[in-house]
């Protein structure tokens, strides 16, 4: 016997082994690039709004990697609400509102943490609560759609 070691069907096996190793487990021919986590902006300034009202903001998600993005969305205020909440692989975009009911005249900061196997990402988030007499947003350029 010149190769006592090699088992019979070993060569077929093998070639099996590599066809099915790229889609399903990706162990054998190379390492697997992970899910990256790509957000923009990485900032949002929403300007001003005026008391009472709401603002709707995108925010796109992407994933700079390979396989699967998955996570979630989370604010750390009550008046931030963050759509969908739960990121899957073909989330691409996320929408943030900011709802001002119920809170005073001034500036705020708040922010939404995205939070994926892909890594993490804080997005910081800037406005200003305007009374509802006072029209700043065409003073400022940050008017409606």
């Amino acid at each position: 016997p010149k190769h006592p070691r090699q088992p019979t069907g070993a060569p077929a096996s093998r070639a099996k082994g590599n066809a099915s190793g790229n889609s399903s487990n990706g162990s054998l021919p190379k390492p697997a690039i992970p899910p990256r986590l790509s957000v923009r902006p990485l900032r949002l300034d929403a300007g001003y709004i005026t008391a009472g009202g709401s603002a709707t903001f995108p925010l796109e998600v992407g994933n700079r990697g390979e396989g699967a993005l998955s996570g979630q969305a989370e604010t750390n205020a009550a008046c931030l609400r963050v759509s969908p909440k739960k990121i899957a692989g073909d989330t691409t975009s996320l929408s943030i509102t900011i709802e001002t009911a119920g809170l005073k005249e001034g500036q705020y900061a708040c922010h939404v943490a995205i939070r994926t196997n892909g890594g993490d990402q804080t997005v910081p988030i800037r406005f200003v609560v305007t009374s509802a007499d006072e029209d700043v947003s065409g003073t400022y350029g940050w008017g409606g759609r």
